[in-house]
């Protein structure tokens, strides 16, 4: 129901096309319409756009509403006022109560408030409103508004009503009160308004959000079980589950039922958890040995989804080997000679290893190794998977080599190539020793995984 004109408000006069130019030929007049207009759109825009993404429904009075949804406040009079919110009291009905005493002498009010949570706003209320039998003189007024505008009055006995009401702000205050000044003789009536079936729309503006601390354990190559720590927190209607992805797929999913709270239809303000810490199980000997990508995302009461950071996970489950191995006789080839006579050897490369399995673009890491004997080493790294490769075959993005002695060192890789970081994905590092006599040890491949440098 619209709202009437107000008595003490000036009448408006309208304005010509003329006076619009004369407005908008003053620069500071224009550019302060210009302004608020675009204030305006924006705002519009977020209700708009957080209202589809984040809404669930509250039933505010039903069984097991929250007795402190609707706050009741009420001015003092002569005769006195009184005001009940009787949602979720045993043996009452499910229902906001407002009612006046029948002998006032003042103007007097009595009103009751629906506040949105924390980063939140209500966008819709849907009731059954009904008006005492004996209703008074058009000295009573009830209405509802949203803190900047009336959205419906009653001025007049009505029956019971259906309200859909638009109210899009964070807070809704009905009030039942006499308008009249220094006077408002009722006659010992007695008005009453009661809304009963209260369905508030709250639009969650602000989605989850995932912290998982750094464990040393997961930062090398894991097998068997491992835990998936992690803290979830939520401002508006709260934590309504958690799931955790590997290389993009669901792997498990926990419920937060908040002691029941959490359940549609949801009958609190804020159902579900604000804040979680819980840890994920994660049996690595169903994943194929290699880097997987792991992240935990949460849902929200309004379906808004928050994500943690990836972790960039090792898994090798290969098979120790057994600690007295049987030996069987086998035939030793013959290895072609030295040149200068003696039998030719080739090199060997043992403890190969990176500092890092992963690590931010633009940083560097250092490979690690243990050289049989002094030659060239060889070092190509090649794009394996994700945003490195492209969709192409794996060609190598540089190759670098480097003259070592004998025995344990180490050098430096680069995750910037030609100027340029390395792009976030899984890269391959090629490593092979050459002696001074040309023979080459056997090919050795290592991985890691270059992350955003943000």
């Amino acid at each position: 129901m619209a709202a009437p004109p107000n008595r003490n408000e000036p009448a408006r006069k309208d304005v010509s096309k003329e006076d619009m130019r004369q407005n908008l030929s003053r620069p500071s007049r224009a550019l302060f319409i210009a302004f608020a207009l675009a204030a305006i759109a924006l705002l519009a825009g977020a209700f708009a756009a957080s209202a589809s993404a984040g809404a669930y429904d509250v039933e505010v009075c039903s069984a097991n509403g929250q007795t402190d949804a609707f706050r009741v406040a009420g001015e003092p009079s002569t005769a006195g006022l009184e005001g009940q919110n009787t949602c979720g009291v045993p043996g009452q009905p499910r229902l906001l109560l407002l009612a006046q005493a029948g002998a006032t002498s003042i103007k007097s009010q009595i009103s009751a408030t629906l506040k949105a949570p924390d980063d939140t706003f209500i966008e819709r209320l849907k009731a059954v409103r009904a008006t005492g039998a004996d209703w008074p003189s058009d000295e009573v007024v009830w209405e509802v508004g949203n803190g900047r505008a009336v959205l419906d009055r009653l001025d007049a006995a009505r029956t019971e009503e259906n309200l859909d009401l638009q109210v899009n702000s964070t807070e809704l205050t009905a009030a039942l009160r006499c308008t009249e000044v220094g006077t408002c003789d009722l006659g010992g009536r007695r008005p009453i308004i009661a809304m009963r079936a209260i369905v508030a729309t709250i639009v969650d503006i602000t989605p989850p959000n995932l912290q998982v601390p750094n464990v040393p354990a997961l930062e090398g190559p894991v097998k068997g079980t491992v835990s998936i720590f992690f803290r979830a927190t939520d401002l508006g209607g709260g934590i309504r589950s958690t799931t955790l992805l590997v290389d993009g797929a669901p792997v498990a999913t926990i419920e937060e039922p908040n002691e029941g709270r959490c359940q549609i239809p949801f009958r609190f303000l804020v159902p579900c958890a604000l804040a979680t810490d819980r840890a994920y199980l994660l049996d690595t000997t169903k994943l194929s040995n290699g880097i997987h990508d792991v992240v935990v995302v949460a849902d929200d009461a309004g379906n808004l989804r928050g994500e943690s950071r990836h972790l960039s996970l090792t898994v090798d489950n290969t098979a120790a080997p057994p600690a007295n191995p049987p030996t069987t006789p086998t035939a030793t080839p013959p290895t072609p000679p030295k040149a200068g006579g003696g039998m030719r050897v080739a090199p060997r490369l043992t403890g190969l290893a990176l500092s890092r399995k992963s690590v931010k673009a633009g940083k560097r890491l250092q490979l690690r190794f243990d050289a049989s004997e002094a030659g060239t080493l060889s070092v190509a790294i090649t794009p394996m998977a994700g945003a490195a490769a492209r969709g192409k075959a794996a060609k190598p993005l540089t190759t670098l080599t480097r003259a070592v002695a004998a025995g344990p060192g180490s050098i430096p890789l680069a995750t910037r190539v030609r100027g340029k970081l390395l792009r976030p994905g899984a890269y391959g590092v090629t490593i092979r020793l050459r002696d001074a006599d040309g023979s080459a040890s056997e090919q050795a491949t290592l991985r890691f995984r270059v992350l955003r440098s943000r």
